[in-house]
């Protein structure tokens, strides 16, 4: 993470830029607290925050891409999904 510096990626985020941020976070501390979960510990990996948003660097390749790396990531064990009431996260490809 380019803001936060080396932290253990434990779970990759996937969102929708229209999600109110509030939602969010209530998705995540939900998430967070199912069994196997470290609760407020959980290294999450989210590109609102843990990339430039004004000037995001994505590598020369596919393989250097911040996105990349958070999911090779050796700790990144989850993928979730941010969905709201429309699952409107679905409806897109991107």
């Amino acid at each position: 993470a380019e803001l936060f510096g080396d932290v253990d990626v434990e779970t990759f985020v996937s969102h929708f830029w229209g999600h109110e941020t509030m939602e969010m976070e209530k998705a995540l501390v939900a998430h967070s607290t199912q069994e196997g979960n470290r609760g407020p510990d959980q290294a999450y990996w989210i590109c609102l925050f843990a990339n430039r948003q004004h000037r995001v660097e994505l590598g020369d390749s596919l393989d250097a891409s911040p996105f990349h790396t958070a999911l090779a990531s050796e700790k990144c064990t989850q993928v979730v999904m941010i969905l709201d009431d429309l699952a409107i996260p679905l409806t897109r490809i991107w």
